[in-house]
């Protein structure tokens, strides 16, 4: 009999084959307006195409002129250095991408200029190590639970910190509502999500604030 865990991570592949499947299609339905509409654009958006697909250097600008993101595509799949930028000039984000998934260094930035985190991602696109987050006034606050949400603004994970490593549970989301959870302890998985339990009775189970 498999256990939880084994089950989830089975959960979590068929979550991301069904997301890159919606992802092709949605980047098909882009591609469309995005010929529909060109001339409707702001002039000095600059996007290259290769047979129909993203290919190289992409840039989008702010109403107000600023650079809103910059990076390169490769075969529709982001690829190297993105940079996002406020309509204020200041950088945002800073993120890196092999064949469309985040890895290796990230860094995001409050509006006023401030480190809002800082850590790393495996080459799936999945947190690693130990990870920096600060509010805008500096404090450092990575002992705390987080949500991240997609570009559309669709929850899409949420799980809590304990000395910058992930600590109890950490549920992934599909359309917004909770596909898979996963346990963790100072930053490794374990194969059971009942040593995420709320009893902290054992000496070796950190106590775990829930995120709902």
């Amino acid at each position: 009999m498999k256990n939880k865990n084994l089950e989830n991570l089975e959960n979590l592949e068929n979550l991301e084959n069904l997301e890159n499947q919606e992802n092709k299609k949605t980047k098909n339905k882009k591609n469309k307006k995005q010929k529909i509409h060109k001339k409707q654009k702001n002039k000095k958006n600059k996007t290259n195409y290769k047979n129909g697909k993203k290919e190289g250097l992409t840039e989008n600008y702010h109403k107000n002129g600023q650079l809103s993101f910059k990076g390169k595509y490769k075969n529709d799949e982001k690829d190297g250095l993105f940079e996002g930028y406020y309509d204020n000039g200041q950088l945002h984000y800073k993120d890196n991408y092999i064949n469309g998934k985040l890895t290796g260094p990230h860094e995001r930035y409050f509006k006023n200029g401030q480190l809002k985190s800082r850590g790393n991602y495996k080459n799936n696109g999945k947190f690693e190590g130990i990870w920096e987050r600060y509010d805008e006034k500096g404090k450092d606050v990575s002992n705390d639970s987080y949500r991240y949400y997609d570009d559309s603004g669709q929850l899409k994970e949420s799980g809590q910190y304990i000395n910058g490593k992930h600590n109890g549970y950490m549920s992934y989301y599909r359309l917004g509502k909770k596909f898979t959870t996963f346990c963790f302890i100072n930053g490794k998985l374990q194969t059971d999500l009942s040593y995420c339990s709320e009893d902290t009775s054992r000496e070796d189970k950190p106590r775990i604030r829930r995120v709902r």
